[in-house]
């Protein structure tokens, strides 16, 4: 009940435990090289651990998984159900899953490497606009200075054209620097491991309204985790979970907001391109 309390946050739903049991489940683990490229360069390992059986992501598990594959001397392959490979994902459902899910963990990974980055290309553009603004300034006063004393056009012209071009060096300067601090992503897969394991699942009914949706959530004994339950359209681990009225699908707030017209919440699983009730095809969330 602890457990299930501190997971299952809903703000605009209820739920009930319908029971306990032991389960095998099968897991998707995926591994990948993340490379990030800007004025400096960074290689990473990122784990996604997928559990088939209701899309929940379990990547405590990576870590302690390949720490005990890694300690056998002898890894058996028990002979599986022909029955126990209907539930595999296919390779499209894998990719559309991983492309949703991974940008959002590659942020996360990435938010120290980024907060250094934005640190030195702040101190960049502050020496550059000084140095800049220090040099129009002076062109400025001369040219303030050279019409009091009456100069002829053509001298304050020349002193026009200095600050039209320090203005100009600025800007290109700018540009410099936003291409030496652009980053580039490249995610490599390089490992793929499938397994099934054991499992205590936590059958679960969700009640909204007048409507009922049974759902799981399974608790790993390797990983000593209650698994996480995503946004049905944009994948995010946000809590609390909005619950819409049509299907029951377990929304992030963002994919229960209300239209940008009309002011009405809906799903953005159930009307993906545009609201139901005015058309509005604004921002999905």
């Amino acid at each position: 009940e602890r457990l299930i309390r501190h997971e299952m946050v809903m703000d605009n739903a209820t739920y009930r435990l319908k029971g306990v049991m032991e389960d095998r489940t099968r897991y998707l683990l995926l591994t990948f090289r993340l490379t990030a490229v800007s004025d400096e360069k960074r290689d990473d390992i990122l784990h996604l651990c997928i559990n088939e059986s209701n899309g929940a992501i379990a990547d405590e598990l990576a870590s302690p998984l390949l720490s005990y594959l890694g300690s056998l001397k002898d890894i058996t392959h028990p002979e599986i159900e022909e029955d126990d490979f209907l539930a595999l994902w296919s390779a499209k459902k894998v990719r559309d899953f991983v492309e949703r899910a991974i940008q959002g963990k590659v942020r996360i990974k990435l938010a120290p490497f980024l907060t250094g980055m934005e640190r030195r290309m702040s101190r960049d553009m502050d020496r550059l606009y000084t140095y800049h603004t220090d040099l129009r300034s002076e062109a400025a006063n001369r040219l303030t200075d050279k019409k009091q004393k009456g100069k002829d056009e053509d001298e304050l012209e020349r002193e026009r054209i200095r600050i039209i071009a320090i203005e100009r060096e600025y800007q290109s300067k700018i540009a410099d620097l936003q291409r030496k601090y652009a980053m580039t992503v490249e995610l490599d897969l390089i490992q793929a491991l499938r397994l099934t394991m054991p499992v205590y699942r936590f059958d679960l009914l969700i009640m909204r309204r007048k409507g009922q949706r049974h759902l799981h959530l399974d608790w790993n004994p390797l990983s000593r985790k209650l698994e996480s339950l995503l946004c049905e359209k944009c994948l995010s681990p946000l809590k609390p979970h909005q619950v819409c009225d049509d299907n029951l699908h377990l929304l992030c707030p963002a994919c229960l907001s209300p239209c940008a017209s009309c002011g009405r919440a809906y799903c953005r699983v159930c009307h993906p391109a545009k609201c139901p009730r005015c058309g509005h095809s604004g921002s999905t969330g």
